[in-house]
């Protein structure tokens, strides 16, 4: 997956990393994916995998503390790229999590390449690849 610091984002939203923003980021995000081309079920998968990714963000980044999610959107010729970024304490393994540790492998499954990221600036970011209908996706 190209890095997407080269390129300047088509969507920013930043968000308090809160439980009702996770609809708010879905919605953009969809929308986006549908003013860029994707048909109905990718738009989908989108909406289902960024869900995913910023509720991963909301509930696991700031334990202990309030913090931010942010959405960006990457447009090339041949996808679209997804990405939610938070500012929390990074990856790592939690006993006490409260998923089920399914949200990662559905974001896989779902996204055509995904990439996790760890910041210079202590960001973490789960970076989305959905390819435009008219590329052959080998789905």
């Amino acid at each position: 997956m190209p890095d997407e610091s080269d390129a300047a984002a088509s969507v920013e939203l930043l968000v308090d990393a809160r439980a009702e923003h996770v609809a708010v980021i879905r919605a953009v995000a969809a929308a986006a994916a549908d003013a860029g081309g994707l048909d109905a079920e990718r738009v989908e998968d989108v909406r289902l995998a960024v869900g995913e990714a910023s509720a991963n963000a909301v509930v696991h980044a700031y334990p202990d503390a309030p913090g931010a999610v942010a959405l960006l959107v990457f447009e090339t010729p041949r996808d679209l790229q997804f990405v939610i970024r938070d500012w929390g304490h990074g990856l790592r393994l939690r006993t006490d999590s409260p998923g089920l540790g399914l949200g990662l492998p559905l974001i896989g499954s779902l996204a055509d390449d995904v990439a996790l990221v760890d910041g210079a600036d202590g960001s973490t970011e789960v970076r989305m690849s959905f390819r435009r209908s008219h590329v052959e996706t080998g789905r």
